[in-house]
């Protein structure tokens, strides 16, 4: 078995957890947006930003250890009705954002300006369509 096919433990809360065409858009959207310093960094920023009603998404990893540190992350999004997606790993987040030290989560600034708010929009909707699945006819 190669590289490719090593399974992740996940936290039992990641839940929605993005496929892997959405975390390649995710990824692409983090990159542009570090370059252009839209991104919120950590567990502490983001807990900030959420609790101060910033519009964005927020991208937390699947697999951060010990569990504890993001619980509260996802409650903070629900109530404040801010999009959360988790991507499998948190050194994708890290990879994407540029980032020597692992990132547990990051808030993706909603774009001001046209330089990336396609592919925000895009982003935006596959997450709300996994967060709020369409009802399958029987």
């Amino acid at each position: 078995m190669g590289k490719h096919h090593r399974t992740v433990p996940l936290i039992p809360i990641a839940s929605p957890l993005a496929g892997h065409r959405l975390t390649k858009k995710i990824g692409n959207l983090i990159t542009k947006c570090a370059e252009s310093k839209k991104l919120v960094y950590g567990v502490k920023d983001t807990g900030k930003a959420l609790k101060k009603n910033e519009p964005g998404i927020c991208v937390l990893g699947g697999n951060v250890t010990p569990m504890d540190v993001i619980t509260h992350i996802p409650g903070i999004c629900e109530e404040n009705n801010t999009p959360f997606v988790f991507l499998p790993q948190k050194e994708q987040i890290s990879a994407y954002a540029q980032r020597t030290s692992p990132v547990a989560c990051v808030v993706i600034r909603e774009p001001k300006d046209e330089s990336y708010t396609n592919e925000y929009n895009e982003v935006l909707q596959e997450i709300n369509a996994l967060a709020n699945p369409e009802p399958q006819a029987e």
